[in-house]
């Protein structure tokens, strides 16, 4: 039997015979260690240290003592939920978020490296615009990543602070001196990640302000991805009628009704599990709204929804990149007729014959169906200035038309 994740369940009838102390279990257990509702006992050297305390008589602590040990027991074990969830997704988005999210940037990059000289029409508002080449724009896709991840690797940060020693509303309230100190000490050295002890108890359990940072970190890597996915797409369609100026890697047979038709399906799957991290997040948005007074009882839909996002999102980045982005050609041809097209390279005519003229030359090409050298020479620009100044691949760096003809002696041809 296994959960809506894949992961194998045992029955719950099975569960339920198993009893936390008996010998089965803990042989069950295995190289997992200790059932959780055991772990509390494995915390009782902290707990005897601090509670064992004997009065100046020399006789034994009162016997109130060992039911506040009980109740110390129970604290843990409702405090081993946050602990758990902050060691888990840490772990998480350690081990397997950003390294996959780092192995994207580096194939865009990558792809960046190898397309630095090929021009391409640029757009904006889904209309033509100025050129750039076809690694400017990967290299976008990249530091778009870098900043997500950046990002992301500030805001875990603050899953160290730990609300352990809070007690019921955050005044540590019959929790011992140097109790949490210790414990987020031991954990640790347990761990080897930084943890602490939260400076105000009140605040760590009342928000969960660090489990929604980090959501709004994994939905903004989320966002990016999904422009870039989406980017693919576009960039992609056709054969025959879309921009096509992609060729998209084929891995499946094809549509089922349509033969030979082959659909964008790895940037379609990241659209999806993008727009479920959204969602993820809106929810661990509105849960952490509802930490009303003292204490957030919604905890663990957020922490269900962060980890979900966090694996879902890993995973689909792994995809994205081995079966679209490593396997993606230019179709170089496409490409060279939309340059050869353009009418928005008259930008870079504006400074050296004024915005009015350019104007005139961008309409009279696109009412007439001409070519932007043939409007332009018809418009009275010399043939010479025209080629010295609308030349796409010095257009895609800075201050290409004022660097080649921007001098009264080129304005006067």
């Amino acid at each position: 039997m296994a959960d809506r994740l894949g992961h194998p369940v045992q029955h719950e009838r099975q569960r339920c015979d198993l009893q936390p102390g008996d010998p089965a279990r803990r042989r069950q257990a295995g190289r997992q260690g200790t059932h959780p509702s055991e772990r509390p006992r494995q915390h009782g050297a902290v707990l005897q240290r601090h509670l064992h305390h004997r009065h100046a008589s020399g006789r034994p602590a009162h016997w109130s003592l060992t039911l506040l040990t009980r109740s110390a027991e129970s604290l843990l074990r409702r405090a081993s939920t946050p602990l758990a969830a902050s060691g888990s997704l840490l772990l998480a988005i350690d081990e397997r978020l950003l390294p996959a999210a780092g192995r994207l940037h580096d194939a865009a990059s990558r792809n960046s490296r190898r397309w630095e000289h090929v021009v391409k029409i640029g757009r904006t508002h889904l209309e033509d615009a100025t050129p750039l080449t076809v690694g400017q724009g990967w290299s976008g896709y990249a530091a778009q990543l870098q900043d997500a991840i950046e990002h992301l690797t500030a805001t875990r940060s603050g899953l160290y602070r730990l609300a352990i020693g809070g007690t019921a509303v955050g005044t540590g309230l019959n929790a011992p001196p140097g109790f949490a100190d210790e414990v987020a000490a031991k954990l640790a050295g347990l761990t080897g990640h930084p943890f602490v002890s939260a400076s105000n108890k009140f605040a760590a359990q009342a928000s969960c302000d660090a489990l929604v940072r980090v959501s709004s970190a994994v939905r903004a890597l989320a966002v990016t991805l999904f422009k870039f996915a989406n980017d693919m797409r576009w960039l992609g369609s056709g054969p025959r009628t879309g921009l096509h100026e992609l060729r998209l890697p084929s891995y499946e047979p094809g549509s089922s009704i349509m033969p030979g038709k082959v659909n964008p399906t790895q940037a379609e799957a990241m659209l999806m599990v993008a727009l479920q991290v959204m969602g993820n997040d809106t929810a661990v948005s509105m849960a952490r709204a509802e930490g009303n007074f003292e204490l957030n009882a919604f905890r663990p839909i957020i922490i269900n929804n962060v980890l979900h996002s966090v694996r879902i999102l890993t995973d689909m980045m792994d995809h994205f990149r081995v079966y679209l982005v490593d396997g993606v050609e230019l179709d170089e041809e496409t490409l060279q007729r939309n340059i050869e097209r353009s009418i928005m390279m008259v930008t870079a005519l504006s400074p050296v014959i004024g915005y009015d003229h350019a104007a005139r030359i961008a309409h009279h090409a696109l009412d007439d169906g001409l070519t932007l050298k043939q409007a332009a020479l018809d418009s009275g620009v010399s043939e010479t200035l025209f080629d010295q100044v609308v030349d796409p691949e010095r257009l895609t760096r800075p201050g290409a038309a004022g660097s080649a003809s921007g001098t009264p002696a080129a304005r006067r041809k």
